[in-house]
Order: structure tokens, then C-alpha cells, then sequence
């Protein structure tokens, strides 16, 4: 599949998540979507050497550094997780759901506290991190925030209700 293609793929999938997991799609999602939409196009850009001129005649590969926002299985998470690299698996459900069941190693940052905590996890940055939360709609705002912040590999592992593997 050519990179063209992919982002617009992308982001069916994630509306399609998103409408299933939340019953509908509201307006802010919607709009989440589309500036995660624009981010990975400019990334894409960027990538294929054919970024646009800003006003001041900068390119968005000078001004903005690429950035990696996509939804990843279950499968290809386990692969990430079980490799040598380091990686931060990121929880943003509520400290009860956390309690009640969580993938094993993960941290638990709850969304509603996520901008008010980026600096506990700064040292992640510009190292992979895997978001989770219970179905994938607060993993999608996680994500978004996430990359707003600057961090720069991010992966949105959707809900742990889809998780086959090992949970405490």
C-alpha cells in the first residue's frame, strides 16, 4: 500500500474504533482525529521529501520534527514490548480499573492527569510509547496529548478489553 493511501486508511479505522467504542463520535473526537490526521500527512511530507513552504519560506521538515502517531495490535505490541528495546506501556484508565486488571509492567497515568504529569515521563519523549485505556476512546485523547506535548513514537493500543495476552 502506497504511504498516500495510508493515512486516510488510518483514520477510517480510528473513527471506525472510536464510533463503536463510544456509541458515537462527537465533535472534539471528530476534530481530534482530523489534526492527528494533518500531523501524520505533514510527517508523511516530510518523509517523502515533498513538504510544503511555510509564509516565512521554511519547510514543515524545518520547522516541525516527524513525528510517529498510529494504532498498533495487540500483536505488534506484544512484538514491541517482548524486544530489546525500551518502551513505555501507558495506562490512562482510572486508578480502580487499573487495580481491577492491567497489562503487566505498565504505568498508570490516568488521562484526566496526563497534562498536568508529561513531566514524569519526559525521559520517554523520543522513545516509543504504548497508551492504553479500557475500550480506545481516552488512548485516542492520550495519544493526541501525547503528541501535542512533543513526544515523538507513540503507538494507540486501543482498549485492553482487545489485550489476548497475560493481564494482572
Amino acid at each position: 500500500m502506497k504511504k498516500k493511501f495510508l493515512v486516510p486508511v488510518l483514520v477510517l479505522v480510528l473513527l471506525l474504533a472510536l464510533s463503536s467504542c463510544a456509541g458515537q463520535t462527537s465533535s472534539s473526537t471528530t476534530n481530534t482525529v482530523t489534526e492527528e490526521a494533518n500531523t501524520t500527512n505533514s510527517a508523511d511530507s516530510e518523509a517523502t521529501g515533498s513538504a510544503e513552504q511555510t509564509s516565512t519560506g521554511e519547510t514543515n521538515s524545518e520547522t516541525e520534527k516527524e513525528r510517529i502517531l498510529e494504532l498498533i495490535s495487540p500483536e505488534k505490541a506484544q512484538e514491541l514490548l517482548a524486544s530489546d528495546q525500551e518502551v513505555l506501556l501507558l495506562d490512562v484508565r482510572t486508578q480502580a480499573e487499573y487495580d481491577e486488571v492491567h497489562i503487566p509492567g505498565s504505568t498508570l497515568i490516568p488521562v484526566e492527569e496526563l497534562n498536568g504529569r508529561l513531566e514524569e515521563i519526559s525521559q520517554w519523549q523520543n522513545k516509543p510509547v504504548i497508551v492504553y485505556c479500557r475500550s480506545g476512546r481516552r488512548s485516542a485523547i492520550a495519544a493526541k496529548t501525547l503528541s501535542d506535548a512533543g513526544f515523538s513514537v507513540i503507538y494507540d493500543l486501543g482498549g485492553i478489553n482487545n489485550w489476548p495476552y497475560e493481564t494482572e
